[in-house]
């Protein structure tokens, strides 16, 4: 599957191309709503943002919230990861969500190298990502 395109703006206002990161390996997440559970998730995707800024590895996270919501969102969680507006879930339906947040780990050449969700994504992910940097 290829990788989705797409221009999101950010909590700021800033649009981000995903033409800008083509090239790079990088983490896109995308959640259905606000809920508990997109909640927990983007704090766990947070929690593994240090060590895969190391390897320089963006995580970028698509929220149905306007960009006063993401910075609502932000502030709350103490989140570090790029949270992006996608108020159509636009994001979200590309990667074949099924009502529950994902994670897709886009390779170099911008196909899905693999799609992750549940409590044990983050996880999955992270060893997704070091796989394809070996």
């Amino acid at each position: 599957m290829d990788a989705p395109s797409f221009r999101l703006a950010d909590e700021n206002g800033e649009p981000l191309d995903s033409s800008l990161i083509y090239g790079m390996t990088y983490v896109l997440c995308a959640v259905p709503g606000l809920s508990q559970e997109s909640e927990d998730f983007l704090a766990s995707m947070d929690a593994i943002y240090q060590k895969l800024m190391v390897r320089n590895t963006p995580v970028l996270a698509a929220v149905p919230a306007d960009e006063a919501g993401l910075a609502d969102l932000r502030d709350r969680l103490g989140l570090r990861i790029k949270l992006l507006s996608d108020p159509d879930c636009s994001v979200y339906a590309s990667l074949n969500g099924c009502g529950r947040p994902i994670a897709a780990v886009i390779s170099r050449d911008e196909t899905v190298a693999g799609t992750h969700s549940g409590p044990d994504a983050s996880g999955q992910v992270y060893s997704a990502v070091k796989a394809l940097l070996k």
